[in-house]
Order: structure tokens, then sequence, then C-alpha cells
């Protein structure tokens, strides 16, 4: 939980982060189509808090659970 807990400092550190994308987007067109092309990647991530976080790993690590079975299942079927 503590770890959790320093996230939610760091996130709240963050803050910021709206006006350095906004400045970077009205500056050049190019970042501006990367970000909104992104967005639904990265910003879920920048703006979670600590339970969102946690929730993020287990899906992660579900997908990497799948991911192995899918490749050792995979290889077992090839042989």
């Amino acid at each position: 939980m503590d770890i959790a807990k320093e996230l939610d400092k760091l996130s709240a550190k963050l803050d910021d982060v709206d006006e350095m994308i906004s400045s970077a987007i009205a500056s050049d067109p190019q970042v501006q189509t990367l970000l909104s092309g992104t967005a639904d990647v990265w910003m879920p991530v920048i703006t979670a808090g600590a339970e969102e976080r946690l929730n993020f790993t287990a899906s992660l690590a579900d997908d990497d659970d799948l991911s192995n079975k899918e490749t050792t299942t995979n290889n077992t079927s090839s042989s």
C-alpha cells in the first residue's frame, strides 16, 4: 500500500501534464497527431489513482499469462 500512496503523490505532482501537452500540441502538428492517436493508451495511466493502477497491473499480468500460455500451446502443437 505504501507504493500506491507514493504513486498517488507522483500523480499529484503531474498535474501540469495537461499544460505541457497542450503547449506541445500547439507548437507541433506531428505531436498533436501522435498524442491524439495514442491518448487511449497513455491518458488512463497518467490520470489513474492507486486502485486503478493496481487494476492495470493485474490486467497486464493476466495478459502476460495468456500470452505465455498461447506461446506454449503454439510451440507444443508445432512440434
